[in-house]
């Protein structure tokens, strides 16, 4: 387990605007990453935990294993986490949803630490998120845990997910039901320049103030 550790803000700075993210301790937030591939939601996601003590990353597309110890199994997570190994790249080679039940049930284990979730899309039951997921996102809070997941298309995410997100990080967008979906919580107006945002530009949501920014690079 992860001893008691205090709050922390995790900060992006750009320039003259900058990202705080409540990471770890009472309060931690919710981010959704999301965005077509190579338009830069992984690299900021990455970015971002790089100035966190403690997570765990469920990497089905195995992009973090430069920044964490590597474990393509389960069982070992524990172990390592014990053993004082708290930032841990699993990357399953089982990437059945029994296989994301069980990755779940040993993140509810876990206090004060970001538990991410790449490619969120593919762990659903049919539309709604699995429970084991479920309870992680409507528990974590009281357990210091900062819930982030990852996908490259935002419509057909379960509601429970971005309605109770504090961050949504969206870039390039194209598909009319996308825009659809993302333009029912965000500024439409600037929902509909996705399809035109520069590369590694992104929106950034921010649900305490339900406001949208257009965000510079990182």
């Amino acid at each position: 387990m992860v001893g008691n550790t205090i709050q922390k803000t995790v900060t992006a700075d750009n320039q003259n605007q900058a990202i705080r993210i409540r990471a770890i301790g009472e309060g931690a937030d919710i981010c959704i990453f999301s965005g077509k591939k190579y338009e830069g939601k992984s690299y900021l996601a990455k970015k971002l935990l790089a100035t966190v003590s403690a997570y765990l990353i469920w990497d089905e597309q195995r992009e973090h294993g430069d920044i964490a110890t590597v474990t393509h199994d389960l069982r070992q997570i524990v172990t390592l986490w014990n053993g004082g190994t708290k930032k841990i790249s699993y990357q399953p080679i089982d990437k059945t949803k029994h296989n994301f039940r069980m990755f779940c049930k040993i993140a509810q284990q876990l206090t004060n630490a970001v538990i991410m979730v790449e490619e969120i899309r593919l762990y659903q039951d049919g539309k709604n998120l699995v429970p084991e997921f479920k309870r992680l996102l409507d528990s974590g809070r009281f357990r210091g845990l900062g819930i982030w997941t990852t996908s490259r298309r935002m419509h057909g995410i379960p509601v429970d997910l971005p309605y109770n997100a504090d961050h949504i990080f969206v870039f390039k967008q194209y598909r009319p039901e996308d825009l659809d979906y993302l333009s029912k919580f965000m500024d439409g107006e600037k929902v509909q320049q996705l399809p035109t945002l520069e590369k590694y530009w992104f929106l950034h949501y921010i649900g305490d103030t339900g406001t949208t920014e257009i965000h510079k690079p990182v």
